[in-house]
């Protein structure tokens, strides 16, 4: 609180905000290449490998799952993993390493509503998402998406030690 009794947010920086993002980014694509690298291997065992070398004969069918499942698949993976996780708890896990959360413009926690459409823009649509986001909402540091969804990412304050220790 300020000394007129506002309550002060103190916004992210953008730096913090991409390290999040790259630290959910390789956590994601770590479970998204194993179970597809399984997948793969458990669908097609016998057509990708022939006299030690790839099968071409079954090369389109291959590539259409590796399209299907690394560009929508993940995507998808990414957009529920941010949903379920800003929704239910204000953050991601590399939102959590860095000390940041996802909030409503007073500061509260997000709706349903909020969180699938700030999850959507960056799981989808990433790049344009920030691009305009640092263009146009310079104030609130937002991402369209976040902007469309009425949120912003904030510092969280470091909390107060609940035990302090004394020498003797």
């Amino acid at each position: 609180m300020t000394e007129n009794g506002i309550r002060e947010i103190r916004i992210a920086k953008w730096r913090d905000r991409f390290f999040a993002w790259l630290v959910d980014f390789v956590i994601i694509w770590i479970g998204i290449f194993t179970v597809h690298s399984i997948l793969v291997f458990a669908l097609w065992p016998g057509d990708l490998f022939w006299m030690g070398g790839v099968n071409f004969e079954h090369q389109p069918r291959l590539w259409a799952a590796h399209g299907f499942f690394f560009g929508i698949g993940s995507s998808l993976t990414f957009f529920v993993y941010w949903a379920i996780l800003e929704f239910r708890y204000g953050q991601s896990l590399g939102k959590k390493v860095l000390n940041i959360k996802t909030v409503n413009l007073d500061g509260g926690p997000i709706s349903v509503k909020q969180s699938l459409v700030n999850s959507f823009g960056k799981s989808f649509l990433f790049v344009i998402d920030v691009i305009l986001g640092l263009l146009l909402t310079r104030k609130n540091r937002q991402r369209i998406f976040g902007r469309l969804g009425n949120c912003i990412v904030i510092k969280m304050e470091e909390p107060e030690p609940s035990v302090s220790y004394k020498m003797d």
